[in-house]
């Protein structure tokens, strides 16, 4: 097996790297000053053309599907949250630099040493159902939401409403990233008018928000329905007649779909539609993203001592053997942007420092040596099934340094298994994480006991868990980022915890008649359907 694999040259990855390779998965957080108030929304550059070509459909297809659409806690991935959009929308966005705005809130202030977030709502917001999104709305979805067992507020110990436009956040302790996860992960807002006498599967299938549109149906595997709203609170939007979210699980049809102008956008990308987009001449309208990205990678690390990648040696030689600048440049078309850490190139929290492990092979073999493995070894790569191709590309690398990985793998329940807060694993972890600015409430999420992700079989340095203390209670943002910018380094150059390949920003596609959707612009996890325009 060795012999085969050691023989697989460079010219083989070159090659497996044009091949197809899909992206999933994601999350929220960004930079967040102390005080925000709305001047910097998000705004239609075009709107007297848009008023001229005021009208249409717009029809946008995912091959991937969605689990709900308007229960708090309940919308777990970035498709859900592009997909509801156009109907629940959220106490905050994030502007072009990536910074936390106000949306349906007006303003809010954070004030460390009170422990207290306070939120002011915009006057004369009401939902679909024509009941008031007031401060007890949004009391009731915060609490809704950590009733679901999600843990991304759990700072949060109280919740009063001071007047009907103002909630003051009490929280158990200090946590500067408290208003990204209040305003934006957590809040979506949804009528608790409907919810209560309807109940949380009618709410789940059936969402009542506050947006520009207003659900119709929902045709499960096959699409969701909108209309317009016409008592939008901002005059004049949207102006698009309606909204489909179309689901097509087959990447051919959907690219077929495009050409023959049965959908307008394209909201799952991998490197097949890349490919025919740039043949029929078709840029994406989305850009590089600072925050709200996906970072791909291997996670060499075990705190199991019987396995060689305990020793840090042996990590730094599978960093060292793999050549992940050039993965990351091959796949640019992709929205590949080359990291050596964790954090998205560009970022607040992205240390120019960190020094990472460059591609050499004579060092890989030589750590390798002084580890006690002159000859390699053998061991496994789990892997999602849909990601096998950039395992592979791995696997070969590997194999110049005589390290023979048996590829694993892994339908997605059995890798969430795997990665869960009690999985374990005993080989290399292909590994996908959210690539945040905001990156210390990430880290915890895998690199302390009280992670929830890929926690179980990965180290967990003291000195690593506190600067993740230090970093989420950090009292001014400028001591934040030095805080940030000291946890980059210290996970990859003092305990190489994580072979980073690529923060990846997802791509979007639409028809040159389509304007303003801001899909992958601002936040890979939302977009500006009320600003949206299709060209007649």
């Amino acid at each position: 097996m060795r012999t085969f694999r050691k023989g697989i040259s460079l010219v083989v990855i070159a090659f497996l790297l044009f091949l197809t390779f899909a992206c999933s998965d994601s999350g929220s957080s960004a930079k967040t000053p102390d005080t925000t108030d709305a001047a910097a929304l998000p705004s239609s550059t075009t709107t007297a053309t848009a008023e001229a070509n005021r009208g249409g459909v717009l029809r946008v297809a995912f091959n991937a599907t969605a689990n709900c659409l308007g229960y708090p806690g309940g919308l777990a991935t970035f498709h859900e949250y592009q997909m509801v959009e156009p109907v629940v929308e959220s106490l905050g966005r994030y502007d072009e630099s990536g910074a936390l705005i106000p949306y349906l809130a007006e303003s809010f202030e954070t004030d460390a040493d009170a422990l207290t977030l306070t939120i002011h709502l915009r006057k004369d917001v009401t939902f679909h159902d024509g009941t008031a999104c007031d401060a007890e709305a949004v009391k009731w979805n915060l609490e809704e939401f950590k009733a679901s067992g999600r843990s991304e507020i759990n700072a949060v110990a109280d919740i009063l409403v001071k007047d009907p436009l103002t909630l003051v956040l009490q929280l158990s302790k200090w946590n500067n990233s408290i208003a990204d996860a209040v305003l934006f992960t957590a809040g979506r807002i949804v009528s608790p008018t409907y919810f209560k006498a309807n109940g949380k599967d009618a709410a789940i299938a059936n969402p009542v928000g506050t947006g520009p549109f207003k659900f119709v149906e929902w045709e499960r595997d096959v699409k969701i329905v909108y209309e317009k709203f016409d008592d939008f609170r901002i005059e004049g939007q949207p102006y698009l007649d309606g909204i489909e979210v179309i689901f097509m699980p087959d990447i051919t049809t959907i690219i077929s779909a495009m050409r023959a102008g049965e959908i307008d956008v394209i909201g799952t990308v991998n490197g097949t539609v890349v490919s025919a987009m740039e043949v029929d001449g078709l840029a994406p309208i989305s850009r590089p993203l600072t925050s709200g990205t996906v970072m791909f990678g291997v996670m060499p690390t075990s705190n199991d001592p019987s396995l060689p990648f305990y020793d840090l040696k042996v990590r730094q030689a599978i960093s060292h053997a793999i050549d992940a600048k050039a993965i990351a440049e091959m796949y640019k078309s992709q929205g590949w942007a080359y990291s050596n850490q964790w954090t998205p190139p560009g970022s607040w929290s992205y240390n120019d420092e960190t020094v990472g492990y460059p591609y050499d092979v004579q060092k890989a073999k030589k750590l390798l040596a002084e580890a006690g493995y002159p000859d390699g070894f053998s061991c496994k790569g789990y892997v999602n099934s849909g990601d096998v191709k950039l395992m592979e590309i791995t696997q070969a690398y590997l194999a110049e340094v005589g390290i023979d990985m048996e590829i694993i793998p892994l339908e997605s329940a059995k890798e969430n298994e795997m990665t869960g807060i009690n999985g374990t694993w005993d080989g290399i972890l292909r590994w996908a994480g959210r690539g945040e600015a905001d990156i210390a409430p990430v880290y915890a999420r895998t690199l302390t006991d009280a992670g929830v992700r890929c926690v179980g079989g990965v180290l967990h340095p003291k000195d690593v868990k506190e600067l993740i203390d230090a970093a989420i209670g950090a009292k001014t943002f400028e001591e934040k980022v030095k805080i940030s910018k000291e946890l980059s380094k210290k996970v990859i150059d003092d305990y190489c915890l994580l072979v980073p390949y690529a923060s990846v920003s997802s791509q979007f596609y639409a028809a040159e008649k389509v304007h303003e959707t801001h899909l992958g612009y601002y936040h890979i996890s939302s977009w500006t359907p009320e600003l949206a325009w299709i060209e007649k």
